[in-house]
């Protein structure tokens, strides 16, 4: 009963007496937690893993950590996980474990490598997002009061990709047509903005973490038992935490800033070891 204070309840669908058949209506919905990275020695499709899939320990989970890259893995993952779990009636699926390859990088190119991706990722969600949520509001505003022919939205999308990307990216290679290329834009609701605020969120949670780990071990659980219960100024407020405050969203890019600094030690590291 308690789950269904939430649209989407995610669960462990080990758990006994959980089921999709039980909990589902049309306004609730179970999620399948599902790790892709790592898993657990008692899980029953482990003993059919390649041993050389298995590359390190992830000792805090007593989970072994899954070479990601075997090309057979997702073909595995997918009819040994996710299949058994569509059978029992799970339509959704929450992702976890993702990132456990920065567990056992060990090179200066492994370590490049997670970098380099992880990066892109936040360049895309603070640059590129942040363009087309620019682009968004121009249109909603303008759309109150007429039409806008395709000239006038390349106009909008080009001058938000000139606030954000600014020198970073040559004119040439700026998107005047994105605005056509995906249609789920325009609707009720901001669909950019979230990707933004959720990544700087995070990462602004973690800042906190560094800074009072032990503080934010006894509250987080409660965090996240309370998402969806109110909005996020409130629910972060109750644990310390200002997100109306510019220094919360600082130290959520500071985090970015010092990625970037490892990165550029790593390159020449790296370029030797080759």
């Amino acid at each position: 009963a308690e789950l269904r204070a939430f649209d989407v309840a995610v669960v462990d669908p080990d758990a006994a007496n959980i089921t999709p058949e039980n909990y589902n209506t049309k306004d609730h919905e179970l999620f399948a937690y599902a790790s892709v990275g790592e898993v657990h020695p008692s899980k029953p499709y482990f003993q059919a893993i390649p041993k050389a899939w298995l590359k390190g320990t992830n000792s805090a989970w007593s989970s072994r950590v899954i070479d990601q890259s075997a090309p057979e893995w997702p073909a595995f993952f997918s009819d040994n996980v996710i299949a058994p779990l569509w059978a029992k009636g799970y339509r959704g699926f929450f992702l976890d474990t993702l990132d456990s390859y920065q567990l056992i990088a060990k090179t200066p190119e492994e370590r490049l490598y997670i970098l380099e991706i992880e990066l892109q990722s936040h360049a895309n969600s603070i640059v590129d997002i942040h363009s087309r949520y620019l682009f968004e509001k121009a249109v909603f505003e303008q759309r109150l009061h007429r039409e806008l022919s395709p000239q006038e939205l390349c106009n909008l999308m080009l001058d938000a990709q000139e606030k954000t990307y600014g020198e970073g990216l040559d004119p040439t290679f700026r998107h005047a047509y994105m605005w056509a290329a995906v249609d789920h834009y325009y609707g009720a609701n901001y669909y950019n903005y979230p990707y933004t605020f959720g990544l700087l969120f995070s990462l602004g949670l973690y800042a906190f973490y560094q800074n009072n780990p032990e503080e934010f071990k006894a509250k987080y659980d409660d965090l996240l038992s309370r998402t969806g219960m109110a909005d996020a100024a409130d629910l972060a407020a109750e644990f310390g935490i200002d997100i109306r405050s510019e220094e919360f969203w600082l130290s959520s890019l500071e985090i970015i800033y010092k990625q970037i600094e490892l990165y550029e030690t790593f390159v020449p590291e790296a370029t030797v070891s080759q």
